[in-house]
């Protein structure tokens, strides 16, 4: 559940994802980056953090491309689910 919320609203929104092998090394990419962007702009700029920026870096540290991927599939799965749903009741 943590996994699915945080990539939820830190993960990468304007990402292709692809088959499972493809999606990870996707996620992988985006993640290095992300954490470089990240970093960089902190180093730079040095502005103070408040708790919503905290819990994003932490996810950005301990995050890994599989879980990622992981959670991007059950976010998929459900998003299938409720579309079919609305297909059948529309």
């Amino acid at each position: 559940v943590r996994a699915v919320l945080e990539y939820s609203l830190w993960g990468p929104a304007d990402v292709t994802l692809g088959i499972w092998k493809e999606r990870e090394i996707v996620l992988q990419r985006w993640l290095d980056l992300e954490r470089a962007t990240v970093l960089h702009a902190l180093v730079r700029t040095r502005p103070p953090l408040i708790v919503a920026d905290e819990y994003q870096l932490l996810f950005l540290v301990q995050t890994t491309s599989k879980n990622m991927c992981e959670a991007s599939v059950l976010l998929d799965e459900q998003r299938s689910k409720l579309q079919t749903f609305q297909k059948i009741h529309d």
